[in-house]
């Protein structure tokens, strides 16, 4: 009886030992397993965070080259319509200026034609008078 318990204990601690083993396999497979899945997981998560942080940059990006380009746009609008003025400005006072030239070539011109209209006519008057 001792040496069929003896035997029965041994083959339990046998048959224990095959099924830790085999627990501890399909516990180290099924750990594998799910590190593999959670790593897969965090990759897509991962993925999926740069995708959107990626399109919020370039959108970003967008945003601000736009705002650049119309900041860029309005300054040189600006420009050209202060440099249109001055022009108008300068163009309106030479003209002012050329008719002031003009108008004192007139009245010197006008000037002169009466100095000889006169001299010629003092000059008639004389020769009236001697005769």
């Amino acid at each position: 009886a001792n040496s069929s318990q003896s035997e029965q204990l041994e083959q339990l601690a046998a048959s224990h030992k095959e099924e830790m083993a085999r627990v501890h396999s399909e516990m180290e497979a099924s750990a594998s397993q799910a590190i593999a899945q959670t790593t897969e997981q965090l990759s897509k998560s991962h993925t999926q965070e740069m995708d959107k942080l990626r399109d919020e940059l370039h959108s970003s990006a967008s945003s601000e080259l736009q705002r650049v380009q119309e900041e860029g746009e309005q300054q040189r609008l600006s420009e050209v319509e202060r440099i249109t003025s001055e022009m108008r400005e300068s163009h309106a006072a030479e003209v002012e200026k050329v008719k002031s030239d003009m108008l004192a070539v007139a009245n010197s011109s006008q000037s002169e034609q009466l100095e000889q209209l006169a001299a010629s006519h003092k000059e008639e008057m004389a020769r009236v008078h001697s005769e």
